[in-house]
């Protein structure tokens, strides 16, 4: 789900409908396990005995998801035969994109938008030592972008920004917004 393989129990279960399908495309598989790994060892994650066997969150991951505790994770190294990248901090640069989104589109003239957020993030992100997904997903930057919020309260309703993310990040984003108006 994680990484947007469309399989067939993907689709069996409905999974490829979620908000969070192909969310987290800018890792590997192989990443991936190394930041279940890492969660599992750090008490944020446990096996599911009671279920299918899967992974469940433990109470000590609810500061985490509040955004009042901050997770560091040691990068998986990993090789991509396919395509030249270059990795900042999580953040996937592809050749010959500028810098684009890899999954999803800007439309022509939102460019320069595009790039401040993912600036703004990229910012954060190094300044906290988080990967940029932390502050906010693409899809969430994304979402940015289409909307252009105004206001708080605007920012407020963008899926991906809570509570803890509107006070800590809602005014840098909107002063980035509102400098591409």
């Amino acid at each position: 789900v994680l990484l947007g393989k469309n399989t067939e129990r993907v689709q069996q279960f409905g999974h490829d409908q979620l908000s969070t399908f192909g969310i987290g495309s800018d890792l590997t598989e192989l990443a991936w396990r190394g930041v279940f790994r890492q969660l599992t060892a750090s008490g944020l994650l446990a096996v599911d005995t009671e279920g299918f066997g899967g992974l469940k969150l433990t109470a000590e991951s609810r500061d985490v998801l509040k955004g009042g505790k901050a997770v560091t994770f040691r990068v998986e190294e990993t090789k991509k035969a396919t395509r030249k990248s270059k990795k900042i901090f999580g953040e996937t640069r592809e050749a010959g994109t500028g810098g684009r989104a890899v999954r999803g589109s800007v439309k022509p003239g939102d460019e320069r938008l595009w790039e401040a957020l993912r600036e703004a993030r990229l910012k954060f992100s190094r300044e906290q030592n988080v990967p940029p997904y932390v502050i906010f997903h693409d899809a969430t930057l994304m979402e940015m972008l289409k909307r252009r919020p105004k206001d708080l309260a605007e920012f407020a309703t963008i899926s991906g920004v809570g509570a803890n993310k509107l006070e800590r990040y809602g005014k840098a984003f909107l002063a980035v917004l509102d400098a591409h108006w």
